[in-house]
């Protein structure tokens, strides 16, 4: 599981969905909750979770995406399985792993080292308090 460490910049709210806009470490993030705790404000920090599996890659990427959760990442390792590969990432708010298909990896041409585009959906991201400071 990816986890990093956030805050909330912005809140907008309709009926029981909110959307959430949050900074970790210089990267603009969004995400889509349902019912959102009344803890959680402006200016809280909190941790944000999302699984390997809803980790995309991209390289060289020129046109438009609707995904809202795209930042820069160095690869740092490739763990190649027949199959399925296990990416290690470094961002500016840490590390992280994104899990894709082997074919889609050799397609990419990913190496160790290589600049890519993490790109998370915003309703695959949760969200937990953060006591650390």
């Amino acid at each position: 599981m990816n986890k990093m460490i956030a805050t909330i910049t912005s809140i907008t709210t309709s009926d029981s969905l909110a959307f959430l806009e949050l900074d970790a470490a210089g990267i603009s993030l969004g995400m889509v909750l349902f019912d959102l705790k009344p803890e959680f404000v402006v200016g809280t920090r909190v941790h944000l979770l999302f699984k390997e599996t809803e980790v995309a890659l991209g390289v060289a990427l020129n046109g438009g995406i609707s995904f809202c959760n795209q930042f820069p990442a160095r690869i740092e390792s490739i763990r190649r399985g027949k199959i399925l590969s296990f990416i290690e990432l470094k961002s500016p708010a840490g590390p992280l792993g994104s899990v894709i298909t082997t074919r889609s990896a050799d397609r990419l041409r990913l190496k160790e080292g290589m600049d890519v585009t993490a790109i998370v959906k915003a309703s695959q991201i949760s969200m937990e308090a953060c006591h650390e400071y």
